[in-house]
C-alpha cells in the first residue's frame, strides 16, 4: 500500500546518503 512506498522512499533516500557521503 501506499505506507509501502513511503518505507521505499525513505530506504531510497537513506542510500542516497550514505553514497554521497561515501564519495
Amino acid at each position: 500500500g501506499a505506507e509501502n512506498k513511503q518505507k521505499e522512499m525513505q530506504k531510497q533516500q537513506q542510500r542516497k546518503k550514505k553514497e554521497d557521503r561515501a564519495m
